[in-house]
């Protein structure tokens, strides 16, 4: 999942199932709204989320560590700040990279229809004239993903590095399949 923080601007949770055997991220589901606390979002994300399978990672705004805190003690959903160190930049590159179509025509970003407040922001995004930044207005869904993808980016070159000392060492453990997602 991927947490944007919000009271008077939207709070954003969206959840993402990643398949590994084709490096495609699904967003399948937002909960997007305004004027709730923090912990009453939390509580309604947990709602969201009871028929799911276990979470394998919510990454949150890195700016509010009151907001990790509180669905952390509160909501029982830890969380991890997302790689400031990246850059608005690099980050919405990482977006844009899971846009681009594979060899057969694929992106490897799939937003299904359910996300319509996500959709209606990648519409409304916006640079700033002559700038190389974005201007930061309706941008909270979005904002939410570009933590997934980052994130995600970071977790698959962990992953490769791993494969790769795995098939150095030649272990002769059967290996397992990684379901890797960060939720189904």
């Amino acid at each position: 999942r991927g947490i944007d923080f919000g009271t008077r601007n939207p709070f954003c949770c969206l959840w993402g199932a990643y398949d590994e055997d084709t490096d495609t991220l699904h967003i399948y589901r937002e909960y997007y709204v305004t004027e709730k606390t923090t912990m009453e979002a939390g509580n309604i994300v947990n709602r969201l989320s009871k028929d799911d399978p276990p979470i394998e990672f919510t990454v949150a705004d890195p700016e509010s560590r009151d907001g990790r805190l509180t669905l952390a003690r509160y909501c029982n959903i830890p969380t991890k700040p997302a790689a400031k160190h990246v850059g608005l930049n690099f980050s919405i590159e990482y977006v844009q990279r899971r846009l681009l179509l594979d060899a057969e025509g694929r992106p490897a970003l799939v937003v299904h229809d359910c996300c319509q407040k996500l959709i209606r922001e990648f519409r409304l995004y916006r640079w700033k004239p002559g700038k190389e930044t974005p201007n930061k207005a309706d941008d909270h869904a979005l904002d939410a993903l570009r933590y997934m993808c980052t994130s995600l980016a970071r977790m698959i070159g962990y992953w490769q590095k791993d494969k790769r000392q795995r098939e150095r060492s030649r272990s002769k453990e059967p290996s397992s399949m990684i379901s890797v997602c960060l939720n189904q």
